[in-house]
């Protein structure tokens, strides 16, 4: 909860509108403080995505699926970011101050089993990330 009142501040402070679908899951299995950097990572690339977007939105649903407790972030984008930078490599002018998200994302994610699903649809990146349930 902290996490995403945090984010949802800050997100409205950057004048982006932050929806969230939230089911009340324990994510047992996952030690607290990866799961704190796998959310913070997701919300702040989609915070700062989506500043960057003319629709300034951003979608986040924790959910239940198929065994699974899912996060899903989804977030506006002006043009395609995987067409020009399939790999999500740090687009910021100080690299060696950013750009460690998403790999601290794939480390998480790969450390608890889990699945990671990153595309794009009609201007919106979507994220979805699923870890075994408890």
């Amino acid at each position: 909860n902290y996490i995403l009142n945090l984010k949802l501040q800050q997100a409205q402070q950057m004048q982006v509108h932050m929806q969230l679908q939230i089911e009340n899951l324990k994510f047992q299995k996952i030690d607290s403080v990866d799961f704190s950097s796998l959310l913070t990572n997701l919300l702040d690339n989609a915070i700062h995505a989506a500043a960057n977007s003319d629709k300034r939105q951003i979608s986040v649903s924790i959910s239940k699926k198929r065994g699974y407790e899912a996060i899903s972030v989804r977030n506006s984008i002006n043009s395609s970011v995987l067409a020009v930078n399939p790999d999500l490599h740090s687009t910021h002018a100080e690299p060696e101050k950013h750009g460690m998200g998403i790999k601290q994302i794939r480390a998480i994610i790969e450390k608890y089993n889990g699945l990671l699903d990153i595309y794009e649809e009609d201007l919106v990146f979507c994220v979805n990330v699923m870890l075994p349930a408890g």
